[in-house]
């Protein structure tokens, strides 16, 4: 791709899609651990509260 052919707007789509598309493995891999260690009613929770979700990535290391 030459420089001239460049497209912002269509750079930013890619790199938001690929961030959405991180964020939604990111979920599910912690979904998947809350389930794994029998924590199934803390993932209504993480799913509706950001700041309890947070903790849990930090809890989990994602």
């Amino acid at each position: 791709m030459l420089f001239t052919d460049y497209d912002e707007q269509e750079h930013m789509a890619c790199v938001k899609e690929e961030g959405f598309e991180e964020g939604q493995d990111k979920i599910l891999h912690l979904i998947q651990l809350l389930i794994k260690n029998s924590r199934n009613e803390e993932i209504e929770k993480a799913v509706n509260n950001q700041d309890f979700r947070n903790q849990l990535f930090n809890e989990f290391g994602l």
